[in-house]
């Protein structure tokens, strides 16, 4: 389970993440679980960072073409 895992965690972060939390509950020692975990948590925190930037880049791109300014975008 817990090498399903870890390879889970670098295709479907969310997949890997649940198949984690099953291995280290089945297995609370378990080293590699632990690693799936973590690596899963990081993999889904960059997607919503990048994604959260990349909707405001967007957001302000939009802004500019259409004659507003920054600022409204800001105060979003």
């Amino acid at each position: 389970m817990s090498i399903a895992a870890i390879i889970f965690a670098f295709i479907m972060p969310i997949v890997g993440l649940i198949l984690a939390i099953i291995a280290k509950k089945n297995d609370p020692d378990d080293k590699l679980a632990k690693a799936a975990f973590i690596i899963s948590i990081v993999i889904i925190a960059i997607g919503l960072v990048s994604s959260i930037g990349c909707a405001a880049c967007t957001a302000c791109a939009a802004a500019s073409m259409e004659g507003g300014s920054y600022a409204a975008v800001l105060a979003l």
